[in-house]
């Protein structure tokens, strides 16, 4: 009886080393499972702030040509999208606040009207082409109504100047229109051809603005 007794001790004994085990086991699997889980969400906000580097211009905080170009065939991508616009933007006299302020306040002057555009630019993609040059994307807009949306923000500007050494300096834009539809761009492709196309006409109706 007392052999009995004292294996049914040392069963038990061993059960509850066994499960003692098992407990430090699963207590160190869910350990490496939320050092995972943490190191696995350190590398999508890592990822996320990679692309989002990718996509944005430094400066501005609006988007590059590399995300305008993404953008654009994105776009033409969705059933959705039946005309789709596009306003260069080109600002007036930078050069003239280069010159007389330097070149740190022709950066805010640049970034005023990137606040501007960013504001104002709800369903389409603004960005930075480069310099003081601006290139928007409208989808679903008309030619006349992507006009009447430039013009809007040339009003806007004239009334929101830049406030240098505490006195407004009044900024302006000039800019060109151009559309897939009127212009007879290649319809619905991705091809880097059709934005080149469309760049180029509003590019050339913008100096003719500006002339």
């Amino acid at each position: 009886m007392n052999d009995v007794l004292e294996q049914a001790k040392t069963l038990i004994n061993d059960d509850t080393k066994t499960i003692k085990q098992l407990r430090y086991q699963v207590g160190q699997c869910e350990q490496l499972i939320a050092a995972l889980e943490t190191e696995n969400q350190r590398l999508v906000d890592q990822l996320g702030h990679l692309v989002q580097k990718l996509n944005t211009d430094d400066m501005t905080g609006l988007a590059n040509r590399y995300h305008l170009e993404a953008s654009f065939n994105t776009l033409l991508s969705q059933p959705q999208c039946h005309q789709l616009a596009l306003v260069f933007i080109d600002m007036n006299k930078l050069k003239a606040v280069n010159d007389q302020y330097g070149h740190l306040m022709g950066d805010q002057a640049i970034c005023h009207l990137a606040t501007l555009l960013a504001d104002n630019t709800h369903e389409g993609i603004a960005a930075r082409f480069g310099g003081d040059e601006f290139a928007v994307l409208l989808p679903n807009t008309t030619h006349a109504a992507a006009t009447d949306w430039a013009q809007s923000l040339v009003m806007q500007l004239a009334h929101s100047p830049l406030l240098i050494d505490q006195r407004p300096h009044y900024l302006s834009f000039s800019f060109g229109v151009s559309d897939m539809r009127a212009d007879n761009a290649p319809q619905l492709t991705s091809s880097k051809t059709a934005l080149d196309q469309l760049i180029r006409q509003a590019d050339t109706r913008m100096l003719t603005r500006k002339a």
